[in-house]
């Protein structure tokens, strides 16, 4: 299996494997020492490598939004200056009632 990194900009690359990448080296460093055996702890890497490309992979992933979700936003941003423009109109006769004659 072969894994392709396309390499856009050092501040890109070390933010995204934060805890694995070694900038002097420009190389990734992964350790494990959990297990007794040289054998496990090379496997515990390549979870952890596997881990960490998954992780990568789908946070760079965006699902657009529907139409349908769209026009829900839209609703909901109209009902919502509609309210604040009632709030507000409410507030004004208020303060406009508290300006009585005073006789």
């Amino acid at each position: 299996m072969c894994l392709w990194f396309v390499k856009s900009s050092s501040q890109e690359v070390d933010a995204i494997f934060q805890p694995a990448y070694v900038k002097a080296d420009d190389s990734l460093l992964i350790s494990s020492t959990r297990h007794r055996t040289q054998a496990e702890n090379v496997e515990d890497c390549l979870q952890k490598l596997h881990a960490l490309i998954l992780d990568t992979s789908s946070a760079a992933i965006t699902n657009d939004p529907t139409a349908e979700q769209q026009q829900r936003v839209r609703n909901l941003q109209k009902a919502h200056s509609i309210r604040l423009k009632k709030e507000k109109q409410s507030r004004s006769a208020v303060k406009q009632g508290r300006r009585g004659g005073f006789d």
